[in-house]
């Protein structure tokens, strides 16, 4: 699949997918594109993990070119960023 399918589909909410080589022993995760409202009409997505009672997710900062920049913070208020390059990612439902 080419990049700016790739990156198209991960921009629409409810978008399943799994990114290779997340995991410490070399294994892929499966994630799940969320949008959520805040104040008025603002919208905020964010990418978490699709597993029940799961509450690991990151905030999508940008969908760049090559790849979707995140960020989260923890409760000690320390900011977390990340990338997910869009070659690492695989759309499971089309």
């Amino acid at each position: 699949m080419e990049i700016q399918v790739i990156k198209e589909m991960l921009m629409k909410p409810g978008t399943k997918f799994t990114v290779e080589g997340v995991l410490e022993i070399g294994g892929s995760a499966t994630g799940k594109i969320q949008v959520f409202k805040t104040n008025g009409d603002n919208e905020t997505q964010a990418i978490g993990v699709d597993e029940i009672l799961s509450m690991a997710q990151m905030n999508v900062t940008k969908f760049g070119p090559t790849c979707v920049t995140l960020y989260s913070y923890d409760m000690l208020k320390t900011k977390t960023t990340g990338k997910i390059k869009y070659e690492d990612v695989t759309i499971l439902d089309k």
